[in-house]
């Protein structure tokens, strides 16, 4: 499949399920508290980024950068008392 067609699946889609979750959110609020809403989309996001997270290392290092430990030559900063 060529980009620009490729390209134009993806759009479609992303339109289609705005337009689905417009739709539903506006069903929604006819049972449910608008803060109802907002907390299971939160946590049913929360469930689709884990996995993406878990898989980069984790929120212990959350851009997996290392801090260098000093070598043995290299001066220690002085502290001031």
């Amino acid at each position: 499949m060529h980009s620009h067609r490729k390209a134009a699946a993806w759009m479609a889609g992303w339109l289609t399920a705005m337009v689905v979750m417009a739709v539903a959110g506006r069903e929604a609020t006819r049972t449910l508290h608008v803060f109802q809403i907002m907390e299971m989309r939160s946590l049913i996001g929360f469930f689709f980024l884990w996995p993406l997270v878990h898989a980069s290392g984790g929120l212990a290092n959350p851009l997996n950068l290392r801090r260098a430990a000093p070598t043995p030559n290299e001066p220690r900063m002085a502290t001031s008392t």
